[in-house]
């Protein structure tokens, strides 16, 4: 007999666990795999790139849109009632018309009333009374401060060209807590 021990088949030789793995696969797989990655680096890409490209888009849109439109402003068919003793009023309309036919729109009214009613249901953007020696003009501010100041800005020198005292009136102002009027703005802008 001799010593030495015949094979088995269950014995194997086991891989080093060091080395790394060696995995067969065909070309199909790999290209499939090569693409896979590809694939995903692109969207990790482009996903960096949405996240700096689409802020500077946003504020680039918000800048242009604001220079567009705002950008030389001027008044045109402002709606702004004239009310106060029949000659007064339409001596003062047709002034207030010839001084800039394209920025006005005349309304002739019969009381103070109607012209405060009418700037507080915003039908106007303004009014003036003319009364003796006195033309109060009524705004809304909380109608539009940018719109308030206009009309005040469009009727106190017609006022003070005919000789009357110019007193003014905000029939619905603004908030002191905002009194620009800019707060929803900012809201929206934040959002």
């Amino acid at each position: 007999m001799s010593n030495k021990t015949p094979a088995r088949s269950s014995d194997q030789v086991l891989p080093d666990p060091d080395s790394p793995a060696v995995t067969t696969t065909d070309g199909a797989e790999a290209d499939a795999e090569a693409a896979a990655l590809k694939r995903a680096k692109a969207e990790t890409i482009g996903r960096y790139v949405a996240m700096f490209f689409m802020p500077l888009v946003m504020v680039s849109m918000m800048i242009s849109g604001y220079l567009g439109t705002m950008h030389a402003p001027a008044p045109h068919d402002m709606p702004v009632a004239v009310s106060g003793s029949a000659p007064r009023a339409q001596a003062f309309a047709d002034a207030l018309e010839a001084a800039d036919p394209d920025a006005v729109d005349v309304l002739l009214v019969g009381s103070d009333e109607e012209a405060r009613g009418l700037v507080l249901d915003r039908e106007v953007s303004g009014a003036v009374h003319v009364a003796d020696g006195a033309a109060t003009v009524y705004t809304a501010s909380s109608a539009g401060a940018s719109q308030s100041s206009t009309v005040t800005g469009m009727l106190a020198p017609q006022v003070l060209a005919q000789g009357l005292t110019l007193e003014t009136e905000d029939l619905a102002p603004l908030p002191t807590s905002d009194p620009a009027g800019l707060g929803a703005m900012f809201l929206a802008t934040a959002w």
